[in-house]
């Protein structure tokens, strides 16, 4: 009896093992902080700052080392970098040369957006941003982790950070049903959006919402969605892009431009 009940509790295992390992992860580095200070940068390693004419537009995701996620109404035809770790303090007396000179700042050299993106309904609102070069993996540069071929942690609380305008804020936001979103703005939220309720601010545009959750023996930061839009007044309702949703779409774009 008891060998019975040991093959089945090795069987049971072997197949949990299976699934978990199923999921696979878009960069294998992705995921990991090295600091108990949820605002710090070096716990959120993955958030970058979109520079254009010196100035902080939005903010991004790095999910693979030369690729960048965002939303689309961030694509700006202006010239744009990528800036990592530190924060960005431009020289008002030359703004638009600073980012040239910044070491942790990387020229965009390919701007892919959602080919049915709507500016108006925000519809399709993603965007990915391929940078001139790779990044070196470090304590302040990692990528946040994207499953390829699951459907990420099942949840309805979520975490954002963001660098707002003076300093960095951890919150806790809480998914609600998306008909809220819908009769807030009058405009359809739908499956390919998450509705949620929290108090991001302009500027804010592209930050992550993300959950840490085990995968494979390890906890890992995973990205679920990213800031749209929302409230003028910084609090109540606001609509993230659902990154799950889009994985197919993602990944077809590293496909054609990774070379």
């Amino acid at each position: 009896m008891r060998k019975v009940i040991a093959a089945v509790l090795i069987l049971a295992f072997l197949c949990l093992e299976s699934q978990e390992g199923s999921a696979l992860l878009l960069d294998r580095a992705c995921g990991r902080s090295y600091s108990g200070t949820r605002t710090n940068r070096l716990a959120n390693p993955w958030m970058v700052s979109l520079i254009v004419n010196g100035e902080v537009k939005c903010r991004g995701s790095l999910i693979k080392s030369r690729f960048v996620l965002t939303a689309a109404h961030c694509v700006f035809t202006d010239e744009m970098h990528v800036h990592f770790g530190t924060t960005f303090s431009p020289d008002r007396r030359n703004p638009g040369e600073y980012c040239r000179l910044d070491p942790n700042c990387v020229r965009v050299d390919k701007k892919i957006v959602h080919s049915e993106f709507n500016n108006q309904t925000q519809q399709n609102d993603i965007a990915i941003l391929r940078m001139q070069h790779a990044v070196q993996y470090s304590d302040i540069v990692r990528p946040i982790c994207l499953l390829i071929n699951g459907t990420g942690p099942a949840v309805d609380r979520f975490h954002i950070t963001d660098w707002g305008t003076t300093e960095a804020r951890y919150r806790i936001i809480e998914r609600i049903d998306r008909q809220n979103c819908s009769s807030k703005f009058n405009r359809q939220v739908d499956e390919s959006q998450i509705c949620v309720r929290s108090n991001a601010c302009l500027g804010d545009s592209g930050s992550p919402m993300s959950a840490r959750t085990l995968h494979m023996g390890r906890y890992r930061t995973f990205q679920l969605g990213f800031i749209i839009y929302g409230l003028n007044s910084c609090a109540g309702l606001n609509v993230y892009t659902n990154v799950t949703y889009y994985m197919d779409w993602i990944l077809n774009v590293l496909d054609n431009w990774s070379a």
